[in-house]
């Protein structure tokens, strides 16, 4: 959702983003049935170590709202129907693929760059 994207990105502009992300998956159960998850998503900024007057100011700002509403309407245009979605070289790989379709795909990568022509 929204607010969890943009308490992402307000993370990882004080450099905590894998440990928000770490928390918003261990408390999904709490969070996700909320109707207004704001006051417990800065719960778990104190958990994260973020400062709070920053993150607060950060969530309250425009340009957050509009950079994850900017990402989300370039991830509809690009095709991603799901979560998560991999774009490489252009393609679209989507879904919890396994690493060997990830390997495939980035070794065709590398031998199509590297062969000499």
């Amino acid at each position: 959702p929204p607010p969890a994207a943009e308490l992402g990105l307000c993370a990882a502009k004080q450099g905590r983003f894998w440990r928000m992300h770490d928390l918003l998956f261990q408390h999904q159960a709490s969070w996700a049935p909320l109707k207004e998850a704001g006051p417990f998503f800065v719960s778990l900024g104190d958990s994260a170590g973020l400062s709070k007057k920053t993150l607060l100011a950060c969530l309250q700002s425009p340009e957050t709202r509009k950079a994850v509403q900017s990402e989300a309407e370039g991830s509809q245009r690009s095709g991603a129907t799901s979560t998560p979605s991999f774009y490489i070289e252009g393609g679209l790989l989507a879904g919890a693929a396994p690493v060997e379709a990830f390997s495939q795909v980035l070794d065709s990568i590398y031998a199509v760059k590297t062969s000499k022509k």
